[in-house]
């Protein structure tokens, strides 16, 4: 009898540190996943854009069959595109990559320079590193 209550104890014991392990894991995942967490309106490669000065956004879609690029000059068009990526949540950072589902978004100012933004499937692409999209 004195075995069985050990025993019952002990697993009992287990069951406690097992559910405060699993508690704080998921905790610190939380903690670290809302810490990296942020807008790509807040990132410098948006910031880096002059919208005012932009004369003409590229879109390239790069697919199985290739790439479809569409070129847009109306005003209105270029600053609703810029503002709805500027909306776009980063998630936490990934080493995904696929090659058959790609669009980038290029603004191109009239002074010629130009600042692309790259979506692979569920990712944003920023310098070398790659975020999910939340």
């Amino acid at each position: 009898m004195d075995k069985k209550v050990i025993i019952f104890a002990g697993m009992i014991i287990l069951m406690c540190i097992g559910f405060v392990i699993v508690h704080f894991t998921y905790k610190v995942e939380k903690e670290v996943d809302e810490t990296t967490y942020k807008y790509l309106k807040e990132t410098d490669l948006y910031k880096g854009i002059n919208i005012d000065e932009v004369s003409k956004l590229t879109i390239s879609k790069y697919t199985e069959g290739g790439v479809d690029p569409e070129e847009i000059t109306d005003l209105e068009e270029i600053e609703s595109n810029y503002k709805s990526l500027g909306n776009i949540q980063l998630g936490k950072k990934t080493d995904m990559a696929c090659e058959d589902n790609t669009t980038v978004y290029t603004f191109t100012e009239s002074d010629d320079k130009s600042t692309s933004i790259e979506i692979e499937c569920d990712w944003i692409i920023i310098g070398k590193d790659r975020y999910l999209i939340k």
